[in-house]
């Protein structure tokens, strides 16, 4: 069999990299070392390539910045690697400094409620969510702007700041 062990270099890179993480937790906040840490509701991260971009610009070599993609649970699902390695080679071949992250839930808002909660570690947690304005509302189903909604408030719950960005001619590019 065939087997990468990987080397020295990155197993050193890996170690050391936990070991910042970890001594963060002991650095006090304070102005000079708060960053906008951002969770980014994108969907799949290709079909909203405005709201990508334009949340990498002020995280990039920065802050944290984690795209996100809720899949709403269908029975049998089973979220494939390929599908995530797709996500994470887009978002590599445009440069942006990002974690990708999907998740399976039973609707949009239990997902969100996951990845605001779940996401990051120690220091390196989000902070802010970014999300698209929603356009359809006035034809999507109740249900759904009733979701859309109630993630803003929870974001706030949650002590994050809330961002909802709108382009006139929408982010959704699917």
């Amino acid at each position: 069999a065939d087997v990468n062990w990987g080397s020295s270099v990155q197993a050193s890179s890996y170690n050391m990299a936990l070991g910042y993480v970890v001594s963060l937790n002991a650095v006090e906040d304070h102005i000079k070392n708060f960053r906008p840490q951002c969770l980014v509701l994108t969907g799949p991260p290709n079909c909203r390539p405005a709201l990508v971009d334009f949340v990498s610009t002020f995280t990039k070599n920065q802050s944290l910045m984690i795209c996100t993609n809720v899949l709403v649970f269908t029975r049998g699902y089973i979220h494939s690697t390929l599908s995530l390695n797709y996500h994470v080679a887009w978002l590599n071949k445009r440069k942006v400094k990002t974690f990708y992250r999907p998740v399976v839930a039973d609707d949009v808002r239990s997902g969100v409620h996951i990845l605001m909660q779940g996401s990051g570690l120690g220091k390196m947690r989000p902070n802010v969510l970014f999300m698209g304005f929603k356009k359809n509302w006035q034809v999507d189903h109740p249900r759904n702007m009733d979701n859309y909604v109630n993630i803003m408030h929870d974001a706030l719950e949650f002590s994050f700041g809330l961002c909802v960005l709108r382009m006139k001619e929408g982010l959704d590019i699917s």
